[in-house]
């Protein structure tokens, strides 16, 4: 089969090449071409989930698990679960919705609305996406200029036992990043560690549950806590910057301090900062882009 004018040859290319649209268009063709007697498997959950999009009436579904029902004492925990009561496939068969479920647990992809064409997406409500044993979130390639955005937690389980890897930032299992998000989708995920030569800065959740920004001088041991504190980039050899309660501030060079004053305002409402080559260029909430050169 073909996803995309690529041909899928192997199930490393179909979760490499998945789009959801071009695979359920084409189920039987699916079906046909990579059957596993026609194309190895990794592993026997990866052909089980094949044998359950070609017979979702062999499993139930309940506790965030698939259930095969002549091995009711193994079920299998997924991903996907919650999202069968997504609008936009609710209008399917049940048995569909396996498929549909079974066909992004196989690709490990999450199901989120933005994978269906008639229903934005939305993150309201929802504080953090959880993904477990190198599932993995899309990266919509529109431009967010123009969109409202927002930061939330992308999470791997503690119990997962590989990591995650978003937008080509690895998160461990137990540990999060940042993904940016507008009603497009996920658009970028954030470090949630930076280093260079004097300091390094990465993210943390402390005793409390708040979310901190841990910063270890590596010069003389020392510590740091920067509470709420969700984005940061390094500068140099021996500085960074961060944004905290939507002001972006530098550690100590007063020049550049005063630099990103002249430029970034309270009201801009600065939600993230990256490096690029001699300038820090911070996002705002808004998604318009304002650039601070560092020299």
């Amino acid at each position: 089969m073909k996803i995309s004018n690529n041909l899928i040859t192997s199930i490393a290319c179909y979760r490499k090449h998945f789009e959801f649209h071009a695979v359920w268009s084409q189920l039987k063709v699916f079906l046909r071409d990579m059957s596993p007697q026609d194309v190895p498997y990794p592993d026997s959950t990866s052909e089980l989930l094949y044998n359950i999009i070609k017979d979702p009436a062999m499993v139930t579904v309940a506790n965030n698990q698939f259930q095969v029902k002549e091995a009711a004492d193994n079920p299998f925990s997924l991903n996907n679960v919650a999202s069968l009561d997504l609008q936009a496939i609710k209008k399917e068969t049940s048995e569909d919705r396996i498929r549909i479920l079974a066909l992004f647990e196989l690709a490990g992809q999450v199901m989120t609305p933005e994978c269906f064409a008639n229903e934005a997406f939305s993150l309201d409500g929802v504080k953090e996406l959880i993904l477990s044993n190198g599932h993995s979130l899309k990266v919509v390639e529109q431009d967010y200029a123009g969109h409202d955005l927002i930061l939330r937690q992308i999470k791997v389980d503690a119990k997962s036992f590989c990591s995650s890897v978003v937008d080509g930032v690895e998160i461990q299992p137990g540990k999060f990043a940042y993904g940016v998000f507008s009603k497009l989708g996920l658009h970028k995920v954030l470090s949630p560690m930076v280093q260079n030569e004097e300091y390094r800065l990465r993210l943390s959740i402390n005793a409390s549950g708040t979310i901190e920004t841990l910063v270890h001088n590596k010069l003389d041991g020392t510590q740091s806590h920067m509470p709420n504190v969700k984005s940061f980039c390094i500068i140099g050899k021996d500085n960074y910057a961060y944004v905290d309660n939507e002001m972006v501030y530098c550690h100590h060079n007063e020049i550049l301090a005063k630099r990103i004053k002249d430029v970034v305002g309270f009201l801009d409402s600065p939600l993230f900062i990256q490096l690029d080559d001699n300038k820090i260029v911070v996002t705002m909430k808004d998604g318009n882009v304002k650039y601070v050169n560092l020299k």
